[in-house]
């Protein structure tokens, strides 16, 4: 009896080991297809950065393009208008002349006779003083500073 018990027990206890070892490698299969899930999780996220990082280095590169090309027609703007406005200074420098209407002015001051011809020609003095000082304040808003000499 003895014998046969021991031999129940042995067994029992290979049973016991084989089940063992078949749980043990049910627990690997089960390990290794969840490594397997976590490493293509990985891939598919890591593609997924990549793209990601891809697409907003794509994007960077287009908005930089964009803003380059929107300085350089600035910058040929204001070249433009620096060029307007020296020129129209120039043009209002070579066509009035407010010291010239000042002088016939003061010479007809003091005759009764051409009072009203006085104040005409004082009015058109101080409007050629006022574009004159427009132009300069278009120069030294847009254009290279270069000052025009006072015409007082």
């Amino acid at each position: 009896m003895r014998i046969i018990r021991i031999t129940l027990l042995k067994l029992q206890a290979l049973k016991l080991r084989s089940t063992l070892f078949e749980h043990r490698e049910l627990d690997q299969k089960d390990a290794n297809e969840k490594f397997k899930i976590a490493v293509d999780s990985k891939k598919r996220l890591r593609s997924k950065f990549i793209g990601s990082v891809h697409s907003a280095n794509t994007r960077l590169e287009a908005k930089k393009t964009e803003l380059i090309k929107e300085i350089k027609q600035k910058i040929s703007l204001e070249r433009k208008m620096k060029r307007l406005v020296a020129q129209y200074s120039h043009t209002l420098g070579n066509s009035l002349f407010p010291d010239l209407i000042y002088k016939v002015a003061e010479k007809w001051k003091g005759d009764d006779n051409f009072r009203n011809d006085y104040q005409v020609l004082l009015r058109s003095y101080h409007a050629e003083i006022f574009v004159n000082q427009q132009a300069e304040m278009l120069r030294l808003k847009h254009g290279e500073y270069t000052p025009m000499t006072p015409h007082i």
